[in-house]
């Protein structure tokens, strides 16, 4: 019997190795990316059967790599029912969104997990994205540049003064807090976003 679903928590900030270490894996983060889909919307519940469908990926590979989420509390098992005499896990997340903590790009001990997590992320934002390019879900048309939903990509490599570096980042940061804001009832289109904003030392 279906259970109620519960709202999945806010953004969280990922502060330690060991969930570190989770997200570094590019399938685990593909299962967190399905069920944090709309997460703040509608929240997402599915068996390993469902996500292996979606992902395209062996069920039994699966297992394993819910098992480490769940043990750093970024999976929770939903709901059980019988399916054909045995008991099935579904699963949700626990989030509706990840965030890395400063510290963990400080610690030098830390900086090879950080890499691998970030480059899996980069991989699977650039796979689902190429992805609705393929299936022509991403509009480059007029009709989309004039409804506002025309994707932007863009490369930038520059200089600026300190101050306006400065306060650049503060007004992204602040943009990219709305995301964090409660959808509200005419909330409809779907908006993926990855932003890095880096002042590399010379």
């Amino acid at each position: 019997m279906e259970t109620p679903q519960r709202a999945a928590t806010p953004v969280r900030t990922v502060d330690d190795v060991a969930t570190l270490r989770a997200l570094s894996d590019p399938i685990r983060l593909a299962i967190m990316r399905t069920l944090m889909h709309e997460a703040d919307v509608t929240q997402r519940v599915m068996s390993v059967k469902e996500l292996a469908r979606e992902l395209g990926e062996p069920q039994t590979r699966l297992y394993r790599h819910i098992k480490q989420l769940q043990t750093v509390d970024l999976v929770q098992v939903a709901e059980t029912r019988i399916v054909s005499g045995i008991v099935e896990h579904r699963y949700r997340a626990a989030c509706v969104g990840l965030r890395l903590s400063h510290d963990l790009f400080r610690s030098p001990a830390q900086r090879s997990q950080v890499t691998q997590a970030v480059a899996a992320t980069f991989d699977t934002f650039r796979d689902t994205f190429l992805a609705h390019v393929g299936a022509g879900r991403v509009g480059f048309d007029e009709e989309s540049t004039d409804a506002g939903t025309a994707p932007i990509v863009s490369a930038i490599d520059t200089r600026m003064p300190a101050a306006r570096a400065a306060e650049f980042r503060a007004r992204l940061q602040a943009l990219l807090e709305e995301f964090d804001d409660e959808p509200t009832a005419d909330a409809t289109v779907p908006v993926e976003l990855l932003c890095v904003f880096s002042t590399p030392n010379a």
